[in-house]
């Protein structure tokens, strides 16, 4: 790296990351008393033992389904195992504690680099986009080093997967379709962290691909000079726009599990699960007003208590405990951000324009609409829901940063013409 200010972005991300990650399993060992990364862990270490006794096999439980390894044994009870997220963890922790001797550090430290290697191609993917120095520490507070993904984006853990894929495939489409640089290695890239993001949580997919696709047809829209040829061209980038999502969501309803019938009554159950487990253990329980039935006026009801649900919740006054205050005091920020960058964008006509051209911030914005709106429809507690919202936070917050910064420009150059 030439650089000097991104090479130090560099070492101290990796060196945050690591942090986080010890940190992660500190609070699950001594706070939480156990949870995901302990039990991810243990259910590790069963496999690392077996390896000690049939080698052969063990490593088969890498990429084969374990029915097929034990047709005829019901030990594997844990529900871990039968699960195909869970599993995803618990195999890639397997491959880690083979390499470390099944030390929990070390493998957390594996897991925080593969976290590490997402938001980092998310940063320099953001940067290229924007093409704007003055924006490079700012991309990074809102990538890089922003509390809510150093902490549940770090460690043995489901999240630090996700935006390892989420980065990994944002990186790649940019690349690919945007910069049009046909490398294969774009290619093998996009389709393994499709194939993670797919086994871990496939709606975090689905949630992805309408952003990408609106960020391809701005960005070709924008190259296309001629306002005749641009208006024959928009319909046609329209079409292929909407066909790639009803095929997303053909298979969508393909899928049992994810059909628009089970995910609505999935959602129910959950929520209502969670709100009580929540009041039972004094919690941080929340329940919107209006419930979600699987149909689009419920989904344009709930949309605006959803979304500032999932943005700015928990506040100040809803903090229980230090965690909810750190997630609090960003939320606070992150409010600051919002209403500064919708004052400045409705300030001058030209910022108008400036994000009606921006395809990256229309991109953003989608994703978190999309993503936000389905993680509180089916959570109930402030804790989780600081954890859920995590892969479209900072596609966010580098939003409202690009729209303060530009449309600051935008004002400074209006000033100065006048002036003049």
């Amino acid at each position: 790296m030439k650089d000097e200010k991104i090479r130090k972005y560099f070492l101290i991300t990796i060196h945050i990351k690591i942090l986080g990650a010890v940190f992660l399993g500190v609070i699950y060992y001594f706070y939480y008393s156990g949870g995901d990364t302990v039990n991810f862990y243990d259910d590790s270490t069963y496999l690392y033992n077996y390896f000690w006794h049939e080698p052969s096999k063990a490593i088969q439980c890498i990429y084969l389904n374990l029915k097929k390894i034990f047709p005829n044994r019901n030990f594997l009870v844990n529900f871990r195992f039968h699960d195909t997220s869970s599993y995803m963890v618990v195999r890639t922790s397997f491959i880690f504690s083979l390499l470390s001797f099944n030390t929990y550090s070390i493998i957390a430290c594996y897991f925080a680099i593969l976290s590490f290697i997402g938001i980092w191609c998310i940063y320099i993917t953001f940067r290229k986009i924007v093409n704007d120095n003055s924006l490079d520490q700012k991309l990074a507070i809102a990538i890089l080093f922003l509390p809510s993904l150093v902490f549940w984006g770090s460690g043995l853990i489901k999240d630090s997967l996700n935006i390892s894929a989420l980065g990994i495939l944002f990186y790649s489409f940019y690349h690919l379709f945007i910069e049009r640089k046909y490398k294969l290695k774009y290619v093998i890239f996009m389709i393994i962290s499709i194939m993670i993001l797919k086994a871990l949580k496939i709606y975090i997919l689905y949630s992805f691909l309408p952003a990408l696709a609106i960020l391809l047809f701005v960005e070709y829209r924008k190259k296309v000079h001629n306002k005749s040829l641009r208006l024959l061209i928009t319909p046609a980038l329209l079409s292929f726009i909407v066909a790639c999502i009803y095929l997303v969501m053909t298979n969508v309803q393909a899928e049992g599990r994810y059909s628009f019938e089970n995910l609505s009554r999935s959602a129910i159950i959950i929520s209502d699960y969670l709100y009580r487990q929540s009041i039972d253990q004094s919690g941080s329980a929340f329940k919107l007003s209006t419930t979600f039935d699987g149909s689009l006026l419920s989904i344009i009801k709930l949309m605006p208590e959803a979304l500032s649900t999932v943005l700015f919740r928990p506040t100040l006054l809803e903090a229980r405990n230090p965690l909810m205050l750190i997630s609090a005091l960003e939320n606070t920020f992150l409010l600051y951000l919002t209403f500064r960058a919708l004052r400045l964008s409705l300030k001058k006509t030209k910022n108008k324009r400036l994000i009606k051209h921006n395809g990256i911030i229309y991109a953003c914005l989608a994703f978190t609409m999309i993503l936000g709106l389905g993680t509180t429809i089916a959570t109930a507690n402030l804790g989780s829901l600081s954890r859920y919202r995590v892969p479209f936070l900072p596609f966010f917050i580098c939003a409202l940063f690009i729209i303060i910064e530009k449309s600051k420009k935008r004002i400074k150059e209006s000033h100065k013409q006048n002036v003049s």
